[in-house]
């Protein structure tokens, strides 16, 4: 089995989305308002901009995934009530733009 570029940035993506909904939850706690204060520590932490970029696209996906859901879940009714009609053409278009796409990209 090899394991290409495409799992290590599957990791650092699932890391950085990971990371983003700690901060989300961070957020959204509720600040204190009496004699406390927060204390910080003085550590600082520098991203790449790999995982920033990563961050940013987990984001992203988590904005489209309630989208993408509703859709699946439009489409699947249409399949079930046997009312979902494909065409042949787009699938014919697709399938050879992709096969295409090996033989034009550099």
């Amino acid at each position: 089995m090899k394991i290409d570029d495409g799992y290590n940035n599957r990791i650092l993506f699932d890391s950085a989305r990971e990371a983003s909904a700690r901060r989300r939850a961070e957020e959204q706690e509720p600040q204190s308002t009496g004699g406390e204060e927060k204390r910080v520590s003085g550590t600082e932490v520098d991203l790449s901009k790999t995982s920033v970029d990563f961050s940013k696209a987990a984001e992203a996906l988590e904005k489209d995934a309630v989208a993408r859901a509703e859709k699946v879940d439009r489409i699947k009714t249409m399949m079930e009530a046997g009312t979902y009609e494909i065409d042949s053409k787009k699938v014919a278009d697709k399938i050879l733009e992709d096969a295409l796409a090996g033989f034009l990209e550099p």
